[in-house]
């Protein structure tokens, strides 16, 4: 077994990442690398549950998709939003895999970016249309185009505390 192929348990993340120490010289709770879990909401290590399929069909008669984005609302509703190089959008929901066109008519081949802003909306940018917002009340979601004159940006970043989100990259008046 080669060194980088090293298992061993791991009972808290305490001793954080070490990148410098030999695989054999790290504390039982350091580590210079971990597959198969993600951070949690408190900042905890969790394993990454299985995997399954959702919607057997492709997508857009399988054109490729430019954004990808888990989408969950403060009311539980969960989506994944795809946008594909086709210029559409697409909401699948979690439980059935499901999958519904929601836009069409977008840019094409554009890389999508997303946030979710205090837990209501998953708003998308792809730096050539307007900026566009998800919302979902009770178990359906909705798209349509931010109001006002948002800039068309590369992406964005939301910021909970301030109540704003910020666009960067790209940018040009909204219309």
């Amino acid at each position: 077994m080669a060194e980088s192929d090293i298992r061993r348990p791991v009972y808290d993340f305490k001793g954080g990442w070490n990148a410098k120490a030999a695989l054999t010289d790290l504390a039982p709770n350091e580590l210079t690398s971990i597959l198969n879990f993600h951070y949690d909401t408190t900042g905890g290590l969790q394993k990454r549950r299985g995997m399954i399929k959702l919607n057997g069909t492709a997508l857009d008669g399988g054109s490729s998709v430019n954004g990808l984005f888990d989408a969950l609302f403060d009311n539980g509703d969960q989506y994944l939003v795809a946008c594909t190089a086709s210029g559409k959008v697409f909401t699948v929901d979690v439980p059935t895999g499901v999958a519904t066109e929601r836009g069409a008519g977008y840019a094409q081949n554009r890389v999508w970016n997303g946030t979710m802003f205090l837990g209501s909306r998953l708003i998308l940018w792809n730096g050539s249309d307007p900026p566009i917002e998800i919302t979902s009340a009770g178990g359906v979601p909705t798209l349509a185009n931010l109001i006002g004159t948002p800039p068309r940006a590369a992406f964005a970043v939301s910021h909970p505390t301030s109540r704003k989100v910020f666009a960067a990259g790209g940018l040009t008046p909204g219309g």
